[in-house]
């Protein structure tokens, strides 16, 4: 359903709208779809909360650094010459922070020169009225794009020969799951000589487990333990 849903905010990207919560909302919901991103809680510390000063203008378009969940660093670039709807979010964040000091929220709607903040919950309830169901909230967008790039992985992975052993097919597995770990940042280490991206928490709470399941029974192998408790979850 997603694309369908994507459709009616990008509409209020390209008609960007200070005054419109709608559309400061399809703004944040563009951001956390395209870079799989968490919304946040605190100011500054998530894509839909963020303060003017973890935004910066470049030549090419728009920087959002700020810290995420366990302190991890976190940096998306928006080029405004990658596609109409990049240019569109490039102008409207730049709309967003302008006239504002570095310490104000960015998101906010103005109306009568007053400024009114928007909320993750705005974000939520936007969510729901441009089509989603009404138990969903946002974050299930990192887990559509997680396991929509695993799929694209495994119908890669269908064009090579199966593995030969359970290790090689560990492997491969592991190397599926860390690009997923990878759009969604999930580190450990972060900060010292051994940080790595990880894999481990896309594979039970980003990916489809059914999906995961069926690749190694393609395989012809027995799926990792912590599958086999997903599935008995399931059950």
């Amino acid at each position: 359903k997603i694309p369908a849903i994507r459709k009616n905010w990008i509409k209020h990207v390209l008609n960007f709208d200070p005054a419109s919560k709608d559309s400061v909302c399809a703004v944040i919901l563009e951001i956390l779809f395209s870079f799989a991103a968490r919304i946040g809680s605190e100011p500054g510390r998530g894509a839909g909360t963020l303060l003017v000063k973890n935004m910066s203008i470049t030549q090419q378009g728009v920087n959002l650094a700020y810290i995420g969940k366990d302190s991890i660093p976190t940096k998306h670039m928006i080029k405004s010459t990658g596609s109409k709807e990049s240019a569109a979010l490039v102008n409207a964040l730049i709309a967003l922070a302008e006239g504002k000091s570095k310490n104000f929220p960015l998101y906010t709607t103005e109306r009568d020169g007053r400024y009114f903040k928007v909320l993750p919950a705005d974000v939520n309830k936007a969510f729901r009225k441009f089509g989603a169901p009404a138990e969903l909230s946002v974050h299930k967008l990192r887990t559509c794009r997680g396991t929509s790039l695993f799929q694209i992985l495994v119908t890669k992975d269908a064009t090579k020969r199966p593995p030969a052993t359970e290790r090689e097919a560990m492997q491969r597995y592991k190397d599926m799951t860390e690009q997923i770990g990878k759009l969604l940042n999930h580190k450990r280490g972060v900060g010292g000589a051994n940080e790595k991206v990880t894999g481990a928490t896309a594979a039970t709470s980003y990916i489809d487990a059914d999906m995961q399941i069926a690749l190694w029974e393609n395989w012809g192998f027995r799926p990792p333990a912590v599958l086999e408790k997903l599935m008995r979850f399931d059950l």
